[in-house]
Formats: C-alpha cells, structure tokens, sequence
C-alpha cells in the first residue's frame, strides 16, 4: 500500500498506471482521493484506467468527475470511458457526438439488461 502513493507519482506512465489499478486495494474514500488526483493526468491511458476506477465509488465527486472527464477531455478514448463509467451511475447522456463515445454508452447500457452479464 506504500508504494501507491509513490507510483502515483512517478514520472513514468507505466508505474502511474500500475498505481491506478493497485488502488482498488485501498479503503473506498482513500481510492476516491487518489484517483481524482490523477483525472488530468498527461498520458490518456492512466485518465482512462481513472475512469474505470470512478465507476466504483458512486458519489457525488465521482460522479462530477466522470462528467467533466466525458466533456472535456482531450482523447476520445477518455470520453468514452468516462461515458461508459457513467452509465453504471444511470445518468443520461446527451452532448457528445462522437461515435466511439456514443457506442460505448449503448453497449454498455444493453450489457446491463443482458442476463448473461450480471453476477
């Protein structure tokens, strides 16, 4: 749990991604502060794999997040993801015309109808 925090901080994106994902180990609200630190982080796939992580703490800040993240980032991996994050809170969208975004909501949304998906 130590070297968390000190991924987290490393300047290589690789180390940053393993410390996204060995977040989960965290207590929620610890999770949730870590994670939100990193939603402007410099390379795409750490913000991608923060909001995955987001969809996992449903609160308000997440939840604020995760829109923001959606709206106005720069990679429309990111968009997506966050799109994706935010259909498990069952917020609608509208805004985004990019169809990688757009696809990811409806796939998403349909996998949670589909008996085959749930545990």
């Amino acid at each position: 749990m130590r070297k968390i925090p000190a991924a987290l901080q490393s300047s290589d994106s690789q180390d940053r991604l393993r410390g996204v994902t060995a977040v989960r180990k965290c207590d929620s609200a610890v999770a949730l502060a870590r994670l939100l630190r990193k939603v402007k982080d410099g390379e795409f796939m750490v913000r991608s794999f923060v909001a995955m992580g987001l969809r996992h703490s449903p609160t308000a800040e997440a939840l604020a997040a995760l829109l923001k993240m959606m709206q106005f980032d720069r990679d429309r991996n990111v968009r997506a993801e966050a799109a994706n994050s935010l259909s498990r809170f069952g917020a609608g969208f509208r805004g985004d015309d990019n169809l990688l975004v757009r696809r990811r909501i409806i796939i998403a949304r349909l996998c949670d109808r589909l008996p085959l998906f749930h545990q």
